[in-house]
């Protein structure tokens, strides 16, 4: 069952059957060593415990997690040296009966968490699969200027739609974007965006 099984991120080899030995048939360890190639072995199920082995690079872990949809939503994160993971054995377990547990009889106003794909992709996953095709097309078509060419196809939409949001206050725009508002005036006059003022109830 996808709710019982147990994430472990680590390059120690002998910590995956130090883990399942301390946690018995309480859950199952899944240990996974490269968490770039990580979708094959564990596809898109949630993991309720997800252990990292703290080393060099063990926040990039916890990041390429996130891009694997489902994967660490709602997920309890233990991050730890290989040594202490080794070490409390008797901790370890009493932290995995308490997040099973949770998991499993979880409050009456929160869902339990599914093994599904998310409908809302993590941002620079969605740019990132937009922008493979495009840039192919356009490397065909021998287009020399495409960094210019793709600034001005995402200014003009997203100025637009700051606008919207702060229904046409462009101080407000200016300092979503982070920009100077002067700045954002001259965008607006070169981009020719119309600002739509908010009709006034008489």
């Amino acid at each position: 069952m996808a709710l019982k099984q147990i994430l472990l991120v680590n390059e120690d080899a002998s910590l995956q059957p130090v883990l399942e030995r301390h946690l018995g048939s309480q859950a199952t360890v899944i240990s996974i060593q490269n968490t770039i190639r990580a979708r094959r072995k564990i596809g898109h199920q949630p993991f309720p415990l997800i252990i990292i082995e703290a080393r060099k690079d063990w926040c990039k872990d916890i990041r390429r997690l996130h891009l694997l949809n489902g994967t660490a939503e709602n997920a309890t994160f233990l991050v730890a040296p290989s040594a202490l993971l080794h070490q409390y054995g008797d901790c370890l377990k009493a932290l995995s009966a308490a997040v099973l547990e949770k998991w499993a009889n979880p409050p009456v106003s929160v869902k339990a968490p599914t093994a599904k794909i998310l409908k809302d992709p993590v941002l620079d996953d969605f740019v990132e699969r937009k922008l493979r095709d495009f840039v192919k097309n356009m490397k065909n078509s021998g287009v020399r200027d495409l960094y210019a060419m793709l600034l001005a196809e995402v200014e003009r939409p997203l100025i637009t739609h700051i606008l919207k949001e702060t229904n046409g206050n462009q101080i407000r725009a200016a300092q979503l974007l982070g920009m100077n508002r002067n700045t954002l005036r001259k965008k607006i006059k070169a981009l020719k965006i119309t600002i739509k003022r908010p009709t006034k109830l008489l």
